[in-house]
C-alpha cells in the first residue's frame, strides 16, 4: 500500500522531460507490480529481487549524486 501511494504522489507531481519520462514510467509500471507481488506470500522472494532490479534500473536512467 505504502508503494502505490508514493507512486501515485510522484506520479501526480511528475515533471520531467519527455525521454525520462517515458523511462520513468516503465519503471513505475514495475514498481506497481512489485507492490501488487508483495502482497502474496509466495511471491515476496522474487518480488524482492525484482524491486532490486528496478532500482539498479533506476541508476542507468537518473543521476542523483550530489556534487559539493
Amino acid at each position: 500500500a505504502v508503494i502505490n501511494a508514493s507512486a501515485k504522489n510522484i506520479i501526480s507531481k511528475c515533471k520531467m522531460e519527455q525521454k525520462q519520462d517515458e523511462a520513468f514510467h516503465v519503471l513505475l509500471v514495475e514498481l506497481f507490480t512489485v507492490a501488487a507481488d508483495l502482497e502474496k506470500t509466495e511471491k515476496v522472494e522474487s518480488a524482492l529481487e525484482s524491486l532490486a532490479r528496478t532500482l539498479k534500473s533506476y541508476t542507468k536512467y537518473f543521476d542523483h549524486s550530489l556534487s559539493i
